[in-house]
């Protein structure tokens, strides 16, 4: 797959394969585990900017955010399991924080159709779980799938495999439990990359916006973007949808990150830009969506 990095390359590729008045999706996918930082804001605007020019050329526009309130985070539960407040989980504060700010930048428009899932709702359909024992059948790799002991909440990991069950162990209150994939109740937890293959196949999507750090190599294995070729490869060889990748942003010499609280977020951004903070960063991004690596060590930088 062809991986485009500039807003003007992507919107003249979807121009070449579209007829005007054609309805564009476009997706990107959003992990509610905090505020939201500069790397965060920049796949969101990049949507938002395509989306007005593509409008403004005759098309017709549909952003879809995938709201990720549920995959394998570590060792910790996912983020809709995980309390924030008294009254809200770190998901559910995390996507009033998403939705009131795509709401700040997209209100000019009402011509551009905004849609959002959440992935502890997607995963709980029939074509979902159908995808993903297509890729337990297949995949040559061992896919990983937690799931919350029913007795004692311990996060399950391994299992062993009958069909469509998985059979976990628990170390915590040693009892055992048989997950069946085909029961649309079962609560799982994915790989964000395997998440993210399969997401992309549960509706028609032209456009695909994720951060350009998929390509990068960890510790030695393989980037996520090879994760997510593989599974795609598995689950379909006709879907051509276009892919673009938005800057690693770096923030004092590391990749910005909000579980390490590493970066520039949106109050400072509001706080130092105030009314006019909108239209600084859709300037910083028209102006920066060709690289590939952007390093900020001040806000001020972003009005440079």
């Amino acid at each position: 797959m062809e991986y485009l990095h500039s807003i003007q390359d992507t919107i003249r590729a979807i121009c070449e394969k579209h007829q005007k008045n054609e309805l564009i999706q476009t997706r990107i996918g959003m992990r509610t585990n905090g505020d939201l930082h500069l790397g965060n804001l920049f796949p969101i605007i990049t949507a938002v900017i395509i989306g007005k020019e593509l409008i403004t050329k005759g098309y017709k526009y549909k952003l879809i955010v995938i709201l990720v309130d549920q995959e394998i985070n570590g060792d910790d539960l996912p983020f809709n399991y995980l309390k924030y407040s008294e009254n809200e989980t770190l998901a559910e504060y995390s996507i009033n924080k998403i939705r009131n700010l795509i709401s700040e930048i997209t209100f000019w428009n009402n011509d551009l159709i905004i849609e959002y899932k959440t992935v502890s709702k997607s995963q709980k359909t029939e074509l979902f779980r159908k995808l993903l024992i297509k890729i337990l059948n297949k995949s040559d790799e061992i896919i990983p799938i937690y799931t919350p002991c029913k007795k004692c909440g311990e996060l399950l990991k391994k299992y062993k495999r009958d069909n469509a069950k998985l059979i976990y162990k628990c170390n915590q209150c040693n009892s055992d439990y048989t997950l069946n994939l085909e029961d649309l109740n079962e609560e799982l937890m994915l790989d964000h990359d395997l998440l993210g293959a399969i997401e992309n196949n549960l509706f028609n999507i032209d456009l695909h916006i994720l951060g350009a750090d998929h390509a990068f190599k960890n510790k030695g294995d393989d980037s996520s973007l090879r994760k997510r070729e593989y599974f795609r490869t598995i689950l379909t060889n006709s879907s051509n949808y276009i892919t673009m990748l938005t800057p690693v942003i770096f923030f004092n010499g590391k990749k910005m990150s909000k579980s390490a609280s590493n970066g520039i977020f949106i109050r400072e951004i509001k706080e130092c830009f105030q009314k006019k903070y909108v239209n600084i960063l859709k300037k910083f991004v028209i102006q920066n969506s060709f690289k590939k690596k952007i390093t900020i060590n001040d806000v001020l930088d972003i009005c440079k």
